[in-house]
């Protein structure tokens, strides 16, 4: 998807919420990608996390390593 290519901040967050919105598992499954990703903003990440969790119902369950 065109997030995981996106390096600015902003913008990672503008597409993951266009992303959840759809509610598509496998955009929820980018995001939650992206989330997990090294060397993401900690801000983005925080702000994914509660905009994961708010659209929990949607979104699969996250498999356990």
């Amino acid at each position: 998807t065109a997030l995981e290519h996106q390096d600015a901040p902003l913008l990672q967050v503008t597409l993951a919420n266009a992303l959840l919105e759809t509610g598509d598992p496998r955009n929820v499954a980018a995001v939650r990608q992206l989330r997990d990703s090294a060397g993401l903003d900690p801000a983005v990440r925080d702000y994914l996390d509660m905009a994961l969790k708010s659209g929990g119902t949607t979104a699969p369950p996250r498999p356990q390593a």
